[in-house]
């Protein structure tokens, strides 16, 4: 039986992958490329090393950089609050949906996403997904809430920035990290495409240039 969810497109979301939605996928790995313990290459810092550390991510390998850039944070008060008064601006806004006219449909959606929006989910995720504004850009896997007739996101997990990697052929797409053994979807046993509909990335443009060059953390880390 065909699935009547349809994806943004237009076409028939598989039941296969309505399953998939409920499930995580960016999870840690206890021997791999997604830890939960962070480096800390803060330590004995040097201009010569945070260069390395910089030309590195220029180069498609930003892990030492996004530990980098969330270290900072923690040690330096005033970083710390330009970055929290700029996630709170955002985050104090009201949320509000528009539409066209006051075609039926339109007037149902609006409705539908309203009431969405009032439980709450949004809310409890918008203060990480400005993480962006340091380090360029920001990942939440969508866990889906499945009901007959309806999907809606029932909760956006925060994945770390070090489990995610920008894609060299375009200094754009954000690729999540394999496992050290290789995923078979993987390109070059390292880096997996992330899987449709069930990621929300945010990139803020703090500054112009690839997302790893526009946080602010790109700037700040030369003064620090």
């Amino acid at each position: 039986m065909a699935s009547s969810i349809l994806d943004e497109h237009g076409a028939p979301i598989s039941s296969a992958m309505i399953a998939s939605l409920r499930e995580e996928q960016a999870t840690p790995t206890v021997v791999g490329n997604r830890p939960i313990w962070s480096g800390n290459p803060a330590a004995g810092l040097s201009p010569w090393r945070l260069a390395e550390i910089l030309r590195n991510a220029d180069l498609g390998w930003s892990r030492a950089y996004q530990e980098l850039a969330e270290e900072i944070e923690e040690r330096d008060l005033h970083y710390a609050g330009v970055l929290a008064t700029r996630k709170r601006q955002v985050t104090q806004l009201p949320l509000t949906i528009e539409i066209n006219d006051d075609d039926a449909a339109q007037v149902e959606h609006k409705a539908f996403l309203e009431a969405w929006v009032q439980s709450g989910a949004l809310d409890d995720a918008l203060f990480d997904m400005l993480d962006a504004v340091g380090k360029g850009f920001s990942v939440h896997e969508i866990i889906w809430r499945t009901d007959p007739g309806m999907i809606v996101p029932d909760r956006f997990i925060s994945r770390p920035q070090r489990w995610f990697e920008v894609d060299r052929a375009d200094g754009q797409t954000i690729l999540l990290r394999g496992s050290l053994a290789g995923d078979r979807q993987a390109t070059g046993n390292l880096f997996t495409p992330l899987a449709p509909h069930k990621f929300v990335v945010h990139r803020h443009p703090a500054k112009t240039g690839l997302v790893l060059r526009s946080g602010l953390a790109r700037v700040a880390l030369w003064a620090w």
